[in-house]
This record gives C-alpha cells, structure tokens and sequence, in this order.
C-alpha cells in the first residue's frame, strides 16, 4: 500500500495537499477535537464527593441596619472590636455595613466589644451564646462542626435594635456566602 492511499484511510494525517490539522476534510482542527474530547470525557465523570460540601461556618454575620427602614443598610465608624477572653483586637475596622465575627468552636459563648470611632459613644458588648454539633455526614467525609441556635445571651443594645435571622452558622453554597445571622439597627 503505498503512503498516499495509507493517509486517505487515517484522516487525522492529511493527505499531500490537503489543509493541515483537519479531521476529514471538515473543518475541525485535530487540536481543538482532542481538547474538546478530553474536556468531555474529564466533566462526563462522577462526581462522588458530592455529599462532602462544606456548608459550616465559625463566622457570625452581622448586617446593620437603619432603624427607620431596615430593608436600608448603615454604615457603622468602628475604631476596633474586641473577642473577650482571647485578647484579640481588630482594629483596623473602619466604616462598615457589616461584621463577621469569629467563634471558638470549643467553646459554648463568644463575647465581643464594639468601640466606635466617636469617643464620646461608649462601646457596646454582645456575648452570644451557641450549642456545637458534630456531624459526620458519611464514612468518607471529614466530621464538621456546626454552631446552632445561636442567640444573643447579653447585650448592651437595646432588644428593639437587635433581629435574628438565622440562628445556626452556615454557608449558602448557592453564592458562596455566609448567611446573615442578625440585623442591628442603627
């Protein structure tokens, strides 16, 4: 069999004359085909973690809001907020319509200080309070702990200013988010 009959039986090698890196005279370079192929096959593969989504969250998140309309977000000055009992200090905070506060999974109660950049309006103290859950989804996923009904134990703002929202940590996968735990109005 000579060269030139072998290459009009394998069409991913042209045949003298005929435009490179066509498969079959179509007008399909041989490159794009094999990543084209490749792509499909990797994304045609199950996807057998599924039930592992991480749906956890230690962060409580907190949206203020304005005490006249409350569909409204506030702006809030911070100078710093404090955790009790770790000496840990953001202070960098700025102005903000939201905070995410971290919890001690080990713990069953997280104390926070907000210090206002205004000098002249004392700071405020929340301590929330929260119940852990460990959930081991199944044998192949890693044991996660979940905080649940978390609520506001203590509080200098007045109980009119403070909503829950949700009252268990979680992500929303939907956007990748931390759900909105409470609203604070202002």
């Amino acid at each position: 069999m000579s060269l030139q009959i072998y290459e009009k039986y394998l069409p991913w090698r042209p045949a003298s004359g005929s435009p490179k890196n066509y498969i079959c005279g179509e007008k399909i370079p041989v490159a794009r085909a094999l990543l084209v192929g490749i792509v499909v096959v990797l994304f045609s593969s199950c996807y057998d973690k599924g039930d592992c989504l991480i749906t956890n969250s230690s962060l409580i998140n907190i949206k203020f809001k304005k005490r006249t309309n409350s569909s409204i977000d506030t702006a809030i000055q911070f100078s710093s907020i404090e955790i009790m009992e770790s000496n840990i200090v953001f202070d960098t905070i700025g102005t903000t319509n939201n905070v995410f506060l971290p919890v001690d999974p080990s713990k069953t109660e997280a104390r926070f200080i907000f210090n206002y950049k205004d000098s002249s309006v004392d700071p405020d103290t929340v301590n929330f309070a929260y119940r852990n859950e460990t959930v081991i989804l199944n044998g192949e996923c890693p044991a996660l702990t979940y905080q649940k009904n978390v609520a506001i134990s203590k509080s200098t703002y007045d109980s009119t200013q403070i909503r829950v929202l949700n009252n268990q940590l979680l992500k929303d996968l939907t956007n990748n988010a931390i759900v909105v735990n409470f609203q604070i109005l202002y």
